[in-house]
């Protein structure tokens, strides 16, 4: 019973966003598939295992309002056993990192990606001594800052010179991430530093996956990588969608909340229109084949989200919007890997990302989901404009 419980809170549905990525990296990159390839797939679980703990240990005052199940599954589990639990995701972490560097022979530029993830995965939600002593004394926050920058700019220095892609995406989450979490609240509480580190862990196992090899970097990659950043920052505000009283409840006012306002749907569609008007650009100017194109093939399961999320109202209606928003996730990058390797083992792995994502959803996640008639129901209904009755609305 415990152990159903721990795998229901660590979420492994959301294994399907990030594990398809970093296989076609790895299968088109010319990686050791033998033994990098299971090392990288376990490290994502790790990892994810990891920033899932970490969450659900800070989160416990906003998950109380928001998903009680999460908080018997939290109390049933048990405070102390989630700590050692996250502790020893931690060890086993280290343990496939080093094994990616004695077995795997994996370059430094993948190891330090790996390593930064992690550090990431845990500062997404924990915070630092250093931070109080920041708001103790406005000098200590200056002072840290510039230190910050100083380093960030010369990660940007070295690892641009020698790894253009990753160097640029190391240096964004220095440069800006990093400063403004260490010196403010929780990087997680920040409406676009933590959004937009999520945003960008597709496109970052795509690169953990193709790096491997010393083979240089292409258009149609850099296209790819592109496209899967521009695609989760176009979606990154439907994870807060069902969050909306406990986020209240400690003052925290998600960009959920701003999209819902009066100007709010014209902002979401254009929002969820970015990747699809960045692959024809990308196929237009000819820096692309058109292969590129099929990721319009997902544009349907956007339309369908934008009205959900313009309709929805009671707090059913917006976890309903939230599922919406991770199956429209799954279906663009599953779209746009394809676009880059049009091969049968993308195809399958969209195809397994799905039935992972559902049968998790069925058997091991704290929330229903939209395995049922009524929230099929509510989907449809929101999705062409008729809703059943619904339950009373925040705010009202």
């Amino acid at each position: 019973m415990r152990v159903r419980a721990f795998f229901r809170l660590v979420a492994p549905r959301y294994r399907a966003l990030n594990t398809p990525p970093f296989v076609v990296g790895a299968v088109t990159g010319g990686a050791a598939i033998a033994v990098y390839l299971p090392l990288g797939i376990a490290a994502i679980f790790a990892w994810a295992i990891t920033q899932e703990l970490a969450n659900k240990l800070t989160d416990r005052s906003e998950d109380a309002v928001d998903y009680p199940e999460r908080g018997r599954l939290y109390e049933l589990v048990g405070h102390r056993n989630l700590q050692r639990l996250f502790a020893l995701a931690i060890v086993v972490f280290a343990a496939l990192w080093s094994a990616m560097l004695v077995f795997a022979d994996a370059p430094w530029r993948v190891l330090v990606g790996w390593g930064l993830l992690t550090a990431w995965a845990v500062g997404y939600s924990f915070g630092p001594r250093i931070r109080e002593r920041a708001h103790a004394d406005p000098r200590n926050r200056r002072r840290h800052v510039r230190i910050l920058f100083t380093i960030g700019a010369l990660w940007f220095g070295v690892l641009i010179l020698f790894d253009a892609p990753l160097g640029v995406f190391v240096a964004s989450a220095i440069l800006f991430g990093i400063p403004d979490y260490l010196t403010g609240p929780r990087m997680k509480e920040r409406k676009y530093s933590g959004l937009l580190l999520i945003a960008a862990a597709p496109p970052l196992f795509l690169q953990m996956g193709w790096r491997y090899s010393d083979d240089p970097v292409t258009a149609p990659f850099l296209a790819a990588i592109a496209l899967l950043l521009v695609a989760g920052v176009s979606l990154m505000f439907a994870k807060d969608s069902p969050n909306v009283d406990g986020d209240a409840s400690i003052g925290y006012r998600s960009i959920y909340l701003r999209l819902k306002g009066a100007d709010g749907a014209w902002r979401t569609r254009l929002l969820v229109s970015l990747p699809y008007l960045l692959a024809v650009t990308l196929v237009a100017t000819g820096t692309v084949g058109t292969s590129y194109l099929m990721v319009l093939f997902a544009a349907p399961a956007g339309i369908a989200f934008c009205r959900a999320m313009a309709r929805a109202g009671s707090q059913e209606e917006r976890e309903v919007v939230r599922e919406l928003g991770a199956l429209n996730k799954i279906a663009i990058t599953n779209a746009i890997l394809f676009s880059f390797s049009p091969a049968p083992l993308t195809a399958a792995l969209a195809v397994g990302a799905f039935a992972w994502y559902l049968s998790c959803t069925w058997w091991l996640h704290s929330e229903p989901g939209m395995l049922d008639r009524r929230r099929l129901a509510i989907a449809a209904g929101l999705a062409i404009g008729r809703t059943p009755e619904r339950a009373p609305t925040f705010g009202h």
